[in-house]
């Protein structure tokens, strides 16, 4: 006898056997990908090849998930409609347990290296303070005051690492905020609020276990906060669009995403659909209207925070120069050429996979079920398409990252939770029997499972991290690169020249490498070849400040003051440079005899930072040598006003004290 809501395969509706059918396929084809990830093709598929650096038995544990998957769907027919309690005691003891378990979990599998995405970088500016970042405004913010709060004072200017596990408990905070919303998540799985506790927590620990969690891992990274808050909008735009609460929730929480991380504006089309609804209800249309004044408001004062962050930058400059990064800071693979070639298919359903696995495929796995279905648009479908279709589109047009693809598998973590959503929103309209539904649901949680199981612990292996990044196809010596850094990092220069020398041959239009080596060069006191190697790099990116400053710095160290002029004047004309770049620049047109020059740019200086010592006395000092005595005396009387108790300062009380 077939149980109750149960149905065998051949009378089921043909759009829950797409479903069963398409998940099998969708199974097999990860399967048979994850199997030549280990073989010599690990190179081609480094979004699936994380278990060939793990030993043998995690490569039974990731099958077992996924075979134990197949045998699910296979049997779906007869999968039992069993139900979790109705009610459950103690609720706020078993979530207070739950998230213990999750911030052990998050810690004790953290991330131990700092290979990928922007990681690195990261670790060495946190440390100084700097309060902006311009695609990531309020998250670096967030990070910085986090460090400064919560980290111990000693490690302040301490090597990478350090940094890295002083830091580690703002991924598990984060990441409890998102054990959180995902729970919610999970319970509007359903349309007509009939799914038992059962398919509720299935659905949200599908979502909790998706290759996008390691940024909760300890990964130091801007994406955290803002996937979390990006899944708050989300569940808040569900409830909106299934009639319950008001616009201005989702409207808030989507603005401060966007301050978050500036890529979420993708979601932007899902809010004007939900607006729309709002609209289109004679019941709630005044509520939205006010709702839309009030978010405008809140847009505006977005815009004036962000500029109290940085003077001239503004929620609209930084989407502007969004565009502009999006435009510019390309990898190896720039263009239409590019974004139409099998190696950019290749990254992009890599990455997916990564920050998935059950993201982009299991979401045209439940659409094609869904239209075979024939389900009307509903609200939440709307809402539900709305904000994957420009997410999978933004991803599909997205040329390589600067760092390459391999390296930055992030860059979609802040909406790669939508696909996931949008596909368990279009799973629950189709009205699935439970026990359908809780074998779909158990057979992607199995195999997510088998996936980010490994990709975490992977990452808790710096060892084999580094194995894994030798295999990446980055591109440009990138993978050499990051390898001779931590050699260099660590004090094995010999082992980092070897490195960096090897990224040279493989990419010689790198300008990090140049770079490198030159920083190499320095340290074994070659400060001649160094010079070389930074304008080789300044060749190549001559729109980069930091790199004139770096061979000025040598230059000046030569006492080479006439060829560090050029890189002064580039600073200039790239309105790049600070008071102290004038400063020296002053100093090199004072030696080199041009004193009416080296007045104006020394001036420049004094304008910039009207209380800086050196700028007082350099001024001074060539208005002496311009025969402008009284002029000299008032910058040298603001100096020992300023700076009684210097050397300097009694020279100058003496100087001034005489008969003119």
């Amino acid at each position: 006898m077939t149980p109750p809501n149960q149905s065998d395969d051949t009378t089921a509706a043909p759009g829950e056997r797409f479903l069963r059918w398409g998940m099998i396929v969708l199974i097999v084809l990860v399967l048979v990908v994850e199997v030549l990830a280990q073989g010599p093709l690990r190179t081609s598929f480094w979004g699936f090849h994380t278990k060939a650096y793990l030993p043998w038995v995690w490569k039974l544990l990731w099958l077992l998930p996924a075979l134990a998957a197949l045998v699910l769907l296979k049997a779906w027919p007869k999968f039992p409609s069993w139900s979790a309690p109705a009610r459950i005691p103690s609720r706020r003891l078993v979530m207070a347990t739950l998230l213990g378990i999750a911030a052990l979990l998050l810690w004790l599998f953290r991330t131990r290296h700092l290979f990928l995405g922007d990681n690195l970088p990261i670790a060495i500016n946190l440390p100084i303070g700097d309060l902006f970042h311009p695609r990531a405004p309020l998250s670096h913010l967030v990070l910085t005051l986090w460090y400064r709060w919560f980290c111990p004072p000693a490690v302040s200017g301490a090597d990478p690492d350090a940094v890295r596990e002083a830091a580690v408990w703002h991924g598990v905070f984060w990441g409890l905020g998102w054990v959180l919303v995902a729970l919610g998540l999970g319970r509007a799985v359903r349309a007509d609020r009939k799914a038992g506790n059962g398919e509720r927590a299935l659905a949200g620990l599908l979502l909790v276990t998706q290759g996008s969690v390691l940024v909760f891992f300890g990964y130091l990274e801007y994406y955290a906060v803002a996937a979390v808050v990006a899944g708050a909008y989300l569940l808040a735009g569900i409830r909106y669009a299934d009639g319950r609460g008001p616009l201005l929730l989702p409207a808030a929480l989507l603005i401060l995403s966007i301050g978050f991380h500036l890529s979420t504006t993708v979601l932007v089309p899902s809010f004007v659909a939900l607006a729309i609804l709002g609209l289109r209800d004679p019941v709630r249309r005044r509520g939205a209207l006010r709702d839309l004044a009030l978010a405008a408001g809140l847009v505006v004062l977005m815009d004036r925070a962000l500029a109290l962050l940085k003077p001239g930058f503004g929620l609209w400059e930084g989407l502007r120069r969004l565009g502009g990064v999006a435009q510019s800071d390309r990898g190896g693979g720039a263009g239409l050429d590019y974004l139409l070639s099998l190696r950019h298919v290749r990254d992009l359903i890599n990455d997916l996979h990564l920050v998935g696995p059950m993201g982009a495929g299991l979401f045209v796995v439940v659409l094609g079920g869904w239209l075979i279905a024939r389900r009307r648009m509903s609200a939440r479908s709307l809402f539900a398409l709305a904000a994957v279709v420009p997410v999978l589109g933004v991803c599909a047009l997205t040329s390589e990252p600067i760092l390459g693809y391999p390296r930055d598998w992030d860059i979609f973590i802040p909406v790669a939770s939508t696909i996931t959503v949008a596909a368990l929103l279009l799973l629950g309209e189709m009205s699935l029997g439970g026990g359908r539904l809780r074998a779909f649901l158990v057979a992607a949680v199995l195999v997510s499972l088998a996936h980010t199981v490994g990709w975490v612990a992977l990452n808790t292996s710096e060892a084999r991290s580094m194995a894994r990044v030798a295999d990446l196809p980055l591109g440009l010596g990138r993978g050499a690169v990051m390898i001779g850094n931590w050699h260099l990092r660590h004090g094995n220069r010999g082992e980092a020249r070897k490195w960096f020398e090897q990224a040279l041959r493989e990419g010689p239009a790198n300008p990090n490498t140049h770079e490198l080596l030159a920083v190499v060069n320095v340290q074994d006191g070659r400060i001649e070849e160094a010079v070389r190697y930074m304008e080789q790099a300044i060749a190549l990116r001559p729109d980069k400040p930091e790199y004139r400053r770096e061979v000025i710095d040598l230059l000046l160290k030569l006492e080479r003051c006439a060829d560090a002029i050029p890189h002064f004047e580039a600073l200039a004309r790239q309105h790049a440079a600070d008071y102290r770049d004038h400063l020296y620049y002053g100093d090199c047109l004072q030696q080199a005899g041009r004193l009416p020059e080296a007045l104006d740019v020394s001036q420049s200086a004094l304008r910039l930072a009207p209380d800086s010592p050196e700028a007082l006395l350099q001024c001074g000092d060539i208005l002496i040598r311009l025969g402008r005595t009284d002029e000299a005396r008032t910058l040298f009387r603001r100096y020992a006003e300023r700076y009684p108790d210097t050397p300097q300062a009694t020279g100058i009380r003496e100087w001034l004290a005489e008969p003119r």
